[in-house]
């Protein structure tokens, strides 16, 4: 038979068939029926590893034979991917006629063999299979918007959708879809965190709303016994698909689910930083070992809750299930965690058992204790990746390497076929209550159990592997190529540590620390200056120095205790001759200060933020070297958070960006910020807008490997100095590691050393390159200019709110320049957190950057880039429509949906770009050429299509906008002719001519409409402010002799007034324009729209400024007063369609978007006279 017919091509773990089928389905093909016999018979027999020879290359016995076995395996699972039809669809014969996606799948198995792909790509070049995972997520989590939000529209609880999701040709994700156990969003949950931890930029919406969705299940809603254990309340033994009855009544513990559950509490506790998660993770497999671990450290297969009695079968992959999920807790747990000695003592035990039923060819059997079974290659790989990762980490004693390697040699010499095939693994299996079921267990071809956990072997196993010789001769100079300051932290090798000074090819100086303190603290050299007088600033972990030329002590700053332990110190920053900043980590807080050397006093303190809860146990990894700007701003590495943050001068964050495990953050002159990545050896360059623009990782020094990157100083010549720690290397290897490397922006290396005899510099962690004036801002610091300290120790007082309130008595300028202020507070607040707080349950419209709810924001985002100019956040929003493919959202006619394509075509203003155009003009002509002639009535089941009417108020703000700018782009006046049409339809509709307010749409209008609790008609603030935004932006955009503008500016006019009469004595308006007293909250988002619209109207001439200015400025003001010091919108009511009482911190997109409308018209208007 062919290759294809011995190579399953299914995803899904799908349990066999008791008998061969008349049709096998692989793909969209189907087999023949003598095939499909053949094949299904052929997966029943017993595989022999002799059937192929052995290709020379991949013996895995030797770095670049495993590199081989690694990039043949990854790129085996690589397929072509293709996103589905997403269009809005609302009933089941349309969604089964959709285009599914291609190349997805959604499986436990399969989510082990991405996470194995990420893990393999650490070692391999070539980052194809890398990038393939991450588009399989964007794909899997796109998919999963669509459906989720089909689900809703069709009704998720009706049998015919539920029919719908067992579909696996049509519906990919359909475990995802359905959830219901561990084996259904586990695994795929820690390979999409995986990926989204290391690569923050490739992160969308949709795939927050997955990983939302699988913790959901994780940690909510998955059973547990009364001790927190997982366990299957309605799983039993045996296996009907083979005629095995169960002996056990329901009720089980299967110890497979500690890598389905437990190992996604690991990644979830490192993405939202709350631990409490990973001791969960780790009492998962403390509570499990209680019940199912033996004697002899090897586990049972499962353990029945209502027998109180383990399964009498040590099942080789459960035995790996349970092993891997003990390493990735440890691998992410603290050493002083309360909960690792005991950990450590059941993995320990575990490989001690283990290791002794290994088998002469260095395979595992299925059954472990069973030698005369037959090989097993799952939970071959499975032990051979834990023995080497606990050996690597030094948790066992380094000679254990040798089992793991040789298992994974006989992997490859027996099991891994030359087109990257991997065989010889069990298909998914029940509880068995003796050997000969698992015996009888299938082991088709290339079975999806085993490449996943072979490709975690591989990599571990090279990377226990001797740290490769460096290249005989290293570029540059050698020591003579520049002079410069160098230390490095924790060389346990010696009894002090030390720091030298190198100039002109010779040690000149050196400082010595002992490797402990008086209170026998271990001290470290974390952070480092040298002034132009040659004094030098220096960190040492718990307090920083400042000493002469000479060495002598000018300064000795020692850290405070806590109440559990020493805070720590790893940034020392001086600034000018007099002063230092540095971090003071620390229990129950961490504060950065500012220290006088003259006076001795502490200028400047600070709370800084650090990742919950705040234990001794977390000071060490809470902050490295932090930073003070040129321009007055703190540049904070907070390591335990994966961030870098930038706080003003009163502490508010002004950007951010993702950055695992930060070590080092610096403003480059450019602007941009420079990061090192200490555990992942990187170097990223951070443009304001978030995007990497440039990076260096492992991989990319052709004979120089990149291990740990501590500081990165970006010279003038634009090349990049790296310090290269010894992390993840044996100690009696460390004079294999290159320490400095320079590599000019091409990633060409020109100079590096590798000095570790004479002298013998040790590990590196810190270096200043003195003969080069740097393009880092830090080297400015040394001369401040005047009023710099006092501006950062004496900072405004004012906090958010203007000094002079944008009052008409305040210096119009100084007020103009406090209103950018805020504005870029508040978006840049919003562009970093575009979705509500999770503790919230997030509207479907919130979970995709196209959707209404981010859109609105937009506008206001476009009108503080038209104001200011500013590429920054043109950038932003071209990043954000470039990942939308620039199309609007997914429903064809419906208005939320067109809102997007306002801001495309303001973008195309500055832009040009046709493809910027060409979605919003095909979805545009497609509805003209296809109108339609439906009710206006907002009622689901008497006119389920109302959406596709513009039928409620709030559509005025989010479609006619975008058809006039595109009648504006595109000189085609039947989008002018459409929206203009369509708006006075939806006003003789919803407009109330007494009171000239809008309705929100025909539920609240007529006789038996619900009122308001003082009788009154019930009129939605939000929803009028949606309308006067619309109205604004119509006259914004319509040309001035335009026959249809008289009609807009006499409906403006009219609201306006209308609009006057119900502003609050605060300032703001209330949710309920009639009723405030029944909603007494002051709300924002309706609020801003008024505010937008009044000033608009006053800069445009439409409204008296003598009526208007003053409510226009109170209300700025008392806007300006909800903001946060973080620039966080408060009082925003949520989405809905009435008026509603809600929390006072509430927020979303389309409320910053308000206030940002209204800074740039209060803004123009406080500058005319």
């Amino acid at each position: 038979m062919g290759g294809i017919f011995m190579t399953p091509v299914t995803l899904n773990d799908a349990p066999p068939a008791r008998f061969p089928r008349f049709f096998m389905k692989t793909s969209h093909c189907r087999l023949p029926l003598l095939t499909a016999l053949m094949f299904t018979l052929s997966a029943l027999q017993p595989f022999s590893p002799s059937a192929f020879s052995q290709t020379p290359g991949l013996s895995g016995k030797n770095e670049a034979s495993i590199r081989a076995v690694l990039k043949l395996v990854s790129e085996r699972q690589m397929r072509p991917l293709a996103d589905g039809d997403y269009t809005r669809v609302s009933t089941l014969d349309a969604l089964n006629a959709a285009n599914s996606p291609e190349g997805i799948a959604w499986s436990y198995p399969w989510g082990v063999t991405l996470y194995g792909v990420i893990r393999a790509s650490d070692f391999l070049e070539d980052k194809a299979s890398l990038d393939f995972v991450i588009k399989h997520n964007q794909i899997v989590a796109r998919d999963y918007a669509f459906l989720a939000a089909a689900g809703d529209r069709i009704g998720a609880d009706s049998d015919g959708w539920k029919k719908f999701l067992q579909n696996r040709n049509l519906v990919k994700i359909g475990g995802l879809m359905r959830l219901g156990h561990l084996d259904s969003c586990g695994a795929m949950g820690v390979q999409m965190l995986e990926a989204m931890l290391r690569h923050p930029g490739s992160v969308t919406p949709e795939q927050k709303a997955v990983v939302e969705r699988v913790a959901d299940w994780v940690v909510n809603k998955q059973a547990r016994l009364p001790d927190g254990a997982f366990w299957r309340p309605r799983s039993t033994d045996g296996d009907r698909r083979f005629n095995v009855a169960p002996q056990w009544p329901e009720g089980t513990v299967w110890i497979d689910d500690l890598y389905m559950g437990g190992a996604f509490l690991v990644r979830w506790a490192q993405y939202t930083g709350d631990y409490k998660h990973l001791s969960d993770a780790a009492r998962q497999v403390i509570s499990m070992a209680a019940r199912t671990q033996d004697a002899d450290g090897v586990w049972f297969h499962a353990y029945s809750e209502p027998l109180k009695h383990r399964s009498p079968v040590k099942w080789g992959r459960a035995n790996g299930w349970a092993m891997v999920s003990a390493v990735e807790v440890l691998s992410a747990m603290p050493d002083d965690h309360p909960l690792r000695p005991q950990m450590l003592d059941i993995l320990r035990r575990h490989i001690e058992g283990i290791k002794a039923l290994q088998a002469p060819t260095g395979m595992w059997r299925q059954v472990l204790d069973d030698p005369s079974l037959w090989e097993e290659t799952s939970c071959t790989a499975m032990f051979a990746y834990c023995i080497a990762r606990a050996a690597n980490r030094g948790w066992i004693p380094w000679q254990n390497i040798d089992h793991a390697r040789k298992a994974f040699a006989a992997i490859c010499a027996g099991y891994i076929t030359p087109d990257g095939r991997v065989n010889g693994t069990c298909r998914g299996t029940n509880i068995g209550q003796d050997a000969a079921y698992y015996a009888n267990r299938p082991r088709p071809d290339d079975e999806l159990h085993g490449r996943g956990v072979v490709l975690l072997a591989g990599a571990e196993v090279l990377a226990s592997y001797d740290c490769p010789n460096p290249p005989a001769t290293l570029p540059g100079g050698g020591l003579a190529q520049h002079d410069f300051l160098y230390t490095g932290e924790y060389d346990t090798r010696k009894p002090d540590q030390t720091l030298f000074l190198v100039r002109g090819g010779k040690v000149v100086f050196t400082y010595r620390i002992p490797i402990r303190d008086a209170n026998n603290n271990l001290s470290e050299f974390s952070d480092m200056h040298m002034l132009p007088n040659g004094d030098i600033v220096f960190a040492y972990k718990t307090g920083w120095r400042k000493i002469d030329r000479h060495g002598n002590t000018l300064h000795d700053y020692q850290c405070g205790k806590g109440p559990d332990g020493w805070n720590e110190c790893h940034t020392a920053q001086p600034l000018g001759d007099d002063h230092v900043f540095f971090m003071e980590n620390g229990s129950p807080e961490a504060k950065a200060r500012i220290f006088n050397l003259k006076t001795g006093a502490i200028e400047m303190e600070h709370a800084v933020p650090t990742r919950k809860p705040v234990d001794q146990r977390s000071v060490h990894g809470q902050f490295r070297n932090c930073r003070v700007t040129a321009a007055g701003t703190y540049l904070i590495a907070h390591m335990n958070l994966g961030k870098v943050i930038e706080y003003d001068k009163n502490w508010n964050p002004v950007w951010e960006c993702d950055a695992p495990s930060v070590w080092h953050a610096v403003r480059l002159r450019n602007g941009n910020t420079l990061v090192s990545g200490n555990q992942h050896g990187t170097v990223r360059e951070v443009a304001p807008s978030g995007k990497t623009v440039w990076e260096l990782r492992d991989g990319d020094l052709p004979g120089i490997r990149i291990n740990s990157v501590h500081q990165a100083r970006r010279l003038a010549n634009g090349n990049t100095v790296i310090t290269n720690w010894t992390a993840r290397v044996k100690k009696s290897e460390w004079n294999k590691i290159v320490q400095l490397i320079e590599v000019t922006p091409d990633k060409k290396v020109v100079w590096a050393i590798n000095e570790w005899t004479d002298p013998d510099l040790g590990p590196a962690s810190c270096v200043q390159i003195l003969d080069d004036s740097g393009a880092g801002e830090f080297c400015n610091l040394e001369k401040l200019p005047d009023g710099f300290i006092e501006s950062l120790t004496r900072p405004s007082q004012s906090g958010n709110a203007p000094s002079c309130g944008a009052s008409a008595k305040c210096d119009p300028a100084q007020a103009r320049a406090e209103i950018v202020t805020i504005m870029r507070k508040v978006a840049d607040w919003q562009l970093a957190n575009p979705h509500r707080p999770p503790s919230t349950k997030p509207h479907r419209s919130t979970l995709s950057p196209a959707g209404w709810v981010q859109a609105a924001g937009y506008t206001g985002i476009v009108a503080l880039a038209q104001l200011t100019n500013d590429e920054h956040y043109y950038e932003v929003l071209r990043g954000i429509a470039e990942r939308n493919e620039w199309k609007p959202f997914t429903r064809i006619y419906d208005a939320d949906d067109h809102c997007v394509s306002q801001t495309y075509i303001d973008l195309w203003q500055k832009y040009r770009d046709p493809k910027m155009l060409a979605p919003t003009i095909e979805r545009f002509d497609y509805i003209l050429a296809n109108p339609l002639d439906i009710s206006m009535r907002f009622d689901s089941v008497s006119n389920p299509r109302h959406r596709d009417r513009w039928s409620w108020c709030d559509s005025l703000y989010m479609a006619p906008p975008a058809w006039i700018k595109l009648y504006m782009a595109t000189g085609n006046k039947a989008y002018r002719d459409f929206a203009v049409t369509n708006w006075w339809l939806t006003s003789g509709h919803l407009y109330d001519n007494d009171e000239h307010l809008y309705f929100r749409d025909d539920r609240f209008i007529g006789p038996d409409a619900p009122r308001e609790a003082n009788g009154k008609k019930i009129f939605w603030s939000r929803g009028n402010g949606w309308v006067m935004g619309g109205l604004v932006r119509v006259l914004q955009t319509l040309p001035a002799d335009d026959s249809a503008r008289p009609r807009f500016e006499q409906q403006f006019k009219e609201m306006a007034a209308a609009v006057l009469a119900c502003q609050q004595p605060d300032g703001l308006w209330r949710a309920s324009m009639l009723d405030p007293a029944s909603y007494p909250l002051k709300e924002t988002s309706g609020s801003g729209f008024f505010c937008h619209a009044f000033a608009w109207g006053m800069n445009n001439g439409l409204l008296d400024r003598a009526t208007y200015e003053k409510p226009t400025l109170k209300c700025w003001r008392a806007m300006v007063d909800c903001v946060t010091p973080a620039g966080k919108l408060t009082h925003v009511q949520p989405v809905g369609y009435d008026p509603k009482n809600f929390p006072d911190d509430s927020t979303e997109a389309y409320g910053s978007g308000a206030f940002l409308l209204a800074g740039s018209e209060i803004h123009k208007l406080l500058g005319k006279k």
